[in-house]
Parts: structure tokens; C-alpha cells; sequence
């Protein structure tokens, strides 16, 4: 708890709303410190590439994210690939990143926090230089959201502490010779929600009939918060050819998906769900007897921390 008369700790956590990862581990470590730490610190989300006051041109470069990677997922990934050389990477900060490098600069005047945390590869550099140039000793923290393969972007500017989710991430921060207290081994934050003890058999059918399913088998697809990966035909083969299993399929923002998906359910004797985001994911991983869907980090840990068997058909960039 805070002191008497002590304000509480102001925090800025900058995020980039490209899928739904980053937003999700940057509301896992608010509810962390306010489980740990009740009171002590506000902190202020904010994302300087699409959210409120950032330019309509860098909102619309960052809107191409969902149709890339659910219609052509193999440009992101060229994208991807091409910002590994330094020469791209900085031709894109001189060129496209100015707005974003503003923005952090303004959220910290205007909030004057006592620490920064990154959860995106592109507000680490504009939140290393603001701090540089306007708040020397501003404490920057960065927590990557990358499980196996990270960009270069995640590290190449100097963060005072680089949180990384697994082994294979510290280990690449060792082979780049960075030293070995700059980084710290954590794993991906998670809302506490998904860590709860691992439902049994009954549970999980109760469950199942309390969300407006059959309690059969069920499959829960999911495309992170782009619904990418090719959810219809995956959806559609399930129908096909496995009988006497329910499929919910969680759409995220793809509303053409679940527009499509909603007519298929029409002629699916019940066995389809449609849903957009949803606020009870936990519920949908916990009961469920298979979950489908990308290789998206969130996904991936959110899953394996509520005991459910994972089926990774897709990653981003493929």
C-alpha cells in the first residue's frame, strides 16, 4: 500500500495494438503489481502508433497489419525479415517512426513516470531516445513478447533490463554478447485468470454447458486478435470431417471471418460457435479439449498455462 500522503508510482507502458499480444502482457503485469503491490502504481498504457493523438497516416500504416498478415502473411514476413539489417531497420525509424518518437517523447512529459516498460520491438528505440533526451535516468525497461525468435529490434537500443520469456531468447541475448545482467529470464506474462489449477474432466463439461455448448468434445480455434491463419478453412475442414465435436472459433477484429463463419454456423446443427474477443478467454482455453490456431506467442503460453493440448497450424511471416 502506499504511504500516507505518498501519490502513487507512475508507470507509462507503450504498446503497439498489432494483434493483441502486447496489449495482453502489458494488462498482465498491471494486474501483477496491483495484486502484489496494491495502490502503488498507476500505470498509463499507451500506444504512440495508433492510439488517441498519434498522426491518421502511422494509425493507417499500423492498420495494414491485420489485412497483411490474414491475406498475405508471407509479405509480413519479408517485412520482417528485411528490418533484421540494420540499414533497413534505421531506414524505417528516419522515415516512418518520427510521429511515433514524438509521441513517447510527449507521454512523457505529460505523465512524468517514474519508469518505462516496452512490450513492442518499436517503442523500445523512441522510448531509450525521449529518455535520453528529456528525462536522463529515467529507468527504461523492456519485456519481450517474442518466445523462440525475437527481432533485433527488441534489444538493439540500450534498455536499462531486457525481461525475456524463455531460454532460447536469453540465450540469443548471450550470443549477441550482451551482459549477462541486462537481461533476466521471466516468461510471458500472463493474466492470472489462465493460472488457475487445470480443470478435471467434470469441470470442464460444466464449463462447457455454462458457455451454451453440448459438453462434447471441443475445439477452440483461434487467430489471436487479427484472426489470422486461416480460420475458415481449418473451421470448415473440423465440420467436414470429424462428427460429434463442438468448434468455437474466437474471430478477434477479423470481422469478414466472422461474418463467414456465422453463415457456416447456420448449417452446422449447432456444433459452431462464432465470437469476436472475448472478455472469459480463460473459460474457452480451460474447457477445451484441443485448441488450434498460429503460432501467436500469447496464444501459446495462455494455452499451456491452462493445461490445454495446443495444434500450431500457422506462424506470423508464413
Amino acid at each position: 500500500m502506499t504511504g500516507r500522503g505518498q501519490p502513487p508510482v507512475r508507470l507509462l507502458f507503450l504498446i503497439g495494438d498489432t494483434g493483441g499480444g502486447h496489449r495482453s502482457a502489458a494488462k498482465a503485469v498491471t494486474q501483477a503489481l496491483d495484486h502484489a503491490y496494491p495502490g502503488r502504481f498507476v500505470p498509463v498504457i499507451c500506444d504512440p502508433m495508433c492510439g488517441p493523438g498519434a498522426p491518421r497516416w502511422t494509425r493507417w500504416i499500423a492498420g495494414l497489419y491485420g489485412p497483411i498478415v490474414r491475406v498475405a502473411p508471407w509479405l509480413w514476413g519479408a517485412i520482417w525479415r528485411a528490418a533484421i539489417s540494420p540499414r533497413v531497420l534505421g531506414w524505417l525509424r528516419r522515415t516512418l517512426m518520427p510521429p511515433v518518437y514524438d509521441g513517447v517523447a510527449r507521454a512523457i512529459a505529460a505523465g512524468r513516470p517514474a519508469a518505462i516498460v516496452n512490450f513492442h520491438p518499436l517503442t523500445a528505440d523512441p522510448a531509450v531516445r525521449a529518455r535520453d533526451r528529456g528525462a536522463p535516468g529515467l529507468p527504461v525497461i523492456t519485456v519481450v513478447t517474442d518466445l523462440v525468435t525475437a527481432h533485433p529490434a527488441w534489444w538493439d537500443a540500450p534498455a536499462d533490463r531486457l525481461l525475456v520469456p524463455s531460454a532460447a531468447i536469453a540465450s540469443g541475448c548471450a550470443q549477441d554478447g550482451m551482459p549477462e545482467g541486462r537481461y533476466v529470464q521471466t516468461g510471458l506474462p500472463v493474466t492470472a485468470g489462465f493460472c488457475r489449477t487445470p480443470a478435471s474432466a467434470p469441470e470442464r463439461h460444466v464449463l462447457k454447458r455454462s458457455l451454451g455448448l453440448r459438453g462434447q468434445f471441443l475445439v477452440v480455434v483461434t487467430g489471436g486478435g487479427e484472426g489470422s491463419g486461416g480460420l475458415y478453412r481449418r473451421t470448415a475442414a473440423i465440420l467436414r470431417k470429424v462428427k460429434d465435436v463442438d468448434v468455437a472459433v474466437i474471430c478477434g477484429r477479423n470481422q469478414r471471418l466472422r461474418r463467414r463463419l456465422t453463415r457456416l454456423a447456420e448449417r452446422a446443427d449447432g456444433r459452431l460457435t462464432v465470437l469476436g474477443f472475448v472478455d472469459n478467454m480463460p473459460d474457452w482455453l480451460r474447457c477445451a479439449d484441443i485448441v488450434m490456431g498460429k503460432a501467436g506467442p500469447g496464444t501459446i503460453a495462455e494455452a499451456t498455462c491452462c493445461a490445454a493440448p495446443l495444434v500450431l497450424t500457422s506462424w506470423p511471416g508464413r
